[in-house]
């Protein structure tokens, strides 16, 4: 529907959207939450999806090719197999214990994903789900690898310090989706300049610029995460995040899009999309079973250290209330505490909680390794890319002909 010369620019409003969706989606649900119930969460996207599917038939152009094509049933069946596999065996996987059902599902979905790509092998001639001539563009490849990483560090951020904000903190689900909101809002506010200076100076290079900013981000809230930190504190960390995210959607995906061929954009827009979600769910796998393990291991630490302080006979018991993995409940505290002076009794109820306040914030530092670590490959990665640049400085770079002189008469 866009001209390749100015698909930075639509992107760009696109990425506005998506950050004032970003903004009311933490806020709004923890107002939920925190009022009519979790399950709200999920029912509340019933009325959402009919007023965009009655806006869809509304607003959207009827833009049909100029010749009908096949649908792939089997290809649909074999991928949506494959990725319900993985997807539920990554994300339910630290439930279950990573038990020998989970690790079939996840064998499984990646032994299905090889059928599928052997079977789209074979439908190249005849209208496969997924044409390997995208592969051909080497910015369509490299981005399409690229949004993968972002997609999890984006989740890889904003997962472990969202829990950081309501366990160590004692923030509520609106608290903490107030105090993350400066990210979302640069981000709308960013991503549509970000967009039209993509059309003007390329996307690689707007999007290299977002990912140092991204990575500073990061960085920062490293620094500034501390067991007695405050809502302002990451004020500053979670603006430079967004400034770095609203120069990231809109140059990765114009530059996906830029070169592909219009019979092949629907296709090429799918495997994007796929590629993204896909990169959320490891992210958030990823960055859960590496925070519940480590989280494991350094409050058993962190409670052998600060047992130290109590009577003798309350430290076997202290050390072994963390050996879950989680903060001792208030029974537990209350049974350990039973029969000391009450003054020993709030030490130890101050201890408890100073075990895992201080032992989530290492984790959380140690966690946060692997966003930015995705942000470094990312950048690695783009640098191979080509970048784009607009059509009149490339009409500017190329020389003029000299004329020739006209022959005499």
């Amino acid at each position: 529907m866009f001209p390749a010369d100015r698909r930075g620019a639509a992107m760009g409003v696109w990425g506005s959207i998506a950050g004032v969706a970003t903004i009311s989606g933490p806020t709004l649900g923890g107002l939920i939450v925190s009022t009519v119930g979790w399950r709200w969460i999920f029912f509340i996207n019933v009325p959402v999806g009919i007023a965009v599917l009655v806006l869809t038939f509304l607003l959207v152009p009827d833009i049909r090719p100029a010749r009908t094509h096949k649908f792939d049933i089997v290809g649909v069946l074999i991928v949506t197999v494959a990725l319900f596999c993985l997807s539920f065996g990554l994300q339910e996987g630290e439930r279950y214990d990573w038990n020998t059902g989970i690790v079939a599902l996840i064998v499984g979905g990646v032994a299905l994903l090889g059928v599928f790509v052997l079977y789209q092998r074979r439908k190249q001639d005849d209208e496969p789900l997924v044409p390997f001539a995208l592969f051909k563009d080497r910015n369509f490849t490299v981005m399409t690898v690229i949004v993968a990483l972002i997609s999890m560090a984006l989740l890889g951020l904003v997962l472990p310090v969202n829990i950081y904000l309501q366990s160590v903190l004692g923030m509520s689900a609106v608290q903490a989706g107030l105090t993350l909101a400066p990210s979302p809002l640069l981000s709308m506010l960013t991503a549509p300049f970000a967009g039209r200076l993509s059309d003007k100076i390329g996307g690689k290079n707007v999007l290299l610029f977002g990912l140092a900013v991204y990575g500073a981000g990061i960085s920062l809230v490293l620094a500034f995460a501390a067991v007695d930190s405050h809502w302002y504190t990451f004020t500053l960390p979670m603006a430079v995040v967004g400034l770095g995210t609203g120069c990231l959607l809109a140059p990765m995906a114009t530059e996906a899009m830029r070169n592909v061929p219009p019979r092949l954009a629907g296709a090429a827009s799918g495997v994007n999309n796929t590629i993204r979600q896909v990169g959320s769910v490891l992210g958030a796998s990823v960055v859960g079973a590496v925070l519940q393990s480590r989280l494991a291991t350094t409050l058993h630490e962190e409670a052998a250290t600060r047992s130290s302080g109590l009577p003798a006979q309350s430290r076997e018991g202290f050390v072994d209330a963390f050996s879950s993995g989680a903060s001792p409940d208030a029974g537990t505290i209350k049974e350990l505490a039973e029969g000391l002076p009450a003054a020993t009794a709030r030490q130890l109820a101050a201890a408890a909680e100073a075990v895992y306040d201080h032992g989530f914030v290492t984790t959380m530092h140690s966690t946060l390794i692997l966003p930015l670590g995705a942000v470094v490959g990312s950048v690695l990665l783009c640098l191979a890319a080509r970048n784009h640049r607009s059509a009149q400085k490339a009409a500017a770079a190329e020389p003029v002909a000299p004329q020739q002189p006209e022959p005499s008469r």
